[in-house]
């Protein structure tokens, strides 16, 4: 169950289009009574509440009764889905398509399936469906983030891609053993408190020399110039240890890569790969590159020094 406010001031044509259309059905022409006097003055005076301003052609504008305003509605969407593209049942986004039978998808969708309609085998992705696209402009509703602080309201076309880099979205805590949930603002915080020291700086297209021993199982990154963190885990395996890097936060604007480099005496081993966003809709950790570093490479007394390098590669939309 949602609950949604449409705001009338904001439907532009729609409101006006409604309003022409009572004003063509409330206006006439006036005629004298035997009386000679005017039925519109008469009309006027005995229903006041009926009548609006007067036009030079004889028109009357419709106004609406008294104690009735236009302004926003709040009500209950009992069943978000009606909102939702039928084929992707991800919410819909402008522009929305109809076949000749009224079934809806979003364009995207339309491309995939051909432009012919799933539920009739109609021709779609032709016809726009105006009605919906204003319900959708209309609708307004806060995002899911709002108990970390987030703010913002956003109609429900733009629900997916709002969600998807809001600087609030929930990211959990690096450490196995703790359950926290926060922004990854929050994060930064949480962790110098369970952790004892703040997240290591760097620069991007700059290396960073880090010593970590086997025990360790994070390290925070934290580029110094931009708003950008990056956890570093370390998970211990029969084989060694599984080094790997994320993007903590929303879905970043650009797409970063990284190296792992891992030195011992005379002998090095190298990650290049790209990091994943946490928390990310694709996101699987099982899946994610990692660099195996042997028990070998760990020195009993010294740990084991690596670089990390991280930069941004290219643009996302």
């Amino acid at each position: 169950m949602a609950k949604s406010s449409v705001d009338r001031k904001d439907d532009g044509d729609g409101l006006r289009s409604s309003v022409l259309g009572r004003r063509r059905r409330f206006s006439f022409s006036g005629h004298q009574s035997e009386h000679g006097e005017d039925s519109r003055s008469r009309s006027r005076s005995e229903f006041p509440e009926r009548y609006g301003d007067e036009y030079s052609d004889g028109r009357r504008s419709w106004s609406p009764p008294c104690g009735r305003t236009v302004g926003s509605l709040q009500f209950t969407l009992t069943d978000p889905d009606v909102l939702n593209c039928a084929v992707c049942v991800e919410p819909l986004t402008i522009p929305v398509f109809q076949c000749v039978n009224g079934h809806i998808a979003c364009s995207s969708c339309c491309k995939k399936i051909s432009n012919k309609c799933p539920s009739c085998f109609m021709a779609i992705g032709y016809n726009r469906c105006h009605a919906i696209e204003k319900v959708l402009q209309s609708v307004q509703m806060a995002c899911q983030n709002v108990k970390l602080g987030c703010n913002q309201k956003f109609g429900y076309h733009m629900k997916n891609v709002h969600e998807k880099k809001c600087p609030f979205a929930p990211c959990s805590c690096p450490f196995s053993s703790c359950n926290y949930i926060g922004s990854f603002r929050m994060l930064v915080n949480h962790f110098s408190t369970k952790n004892g020291a703040s997240p290591t700086s760097f620069r991007f297209s700059f290396s960073t020399s880090l010593l970590m021993n086997v025990e360790t199982e994070v390290y925070l990154l934290k580029e110094e110039r931009e708003d950008v963190l990056f956890v570093l885990k370390n998970e211990t395996v029969d084989l060694g240890s599984k080094i790997k890097i994320s993007c903590i936060g929303p879905l970043p604007k650009a797409a970063y890569s990284y190296d792992i480099v891992a030195n011992s005496q005379e002998s090095y081993l190298k990650l290049h790969t790209c990091s994943k966003s946490v928390p990310d809709s694709g996101y699987n950790p099982n899946l994610e590159p990692y660099l195996l570093v042997p028990r070998g490479f760990f020195n009993d007394l010294l740990g084991l020094k690596f670089e990390v390098c991280i930069w941004r590669s290219e643009a996302r939309d």
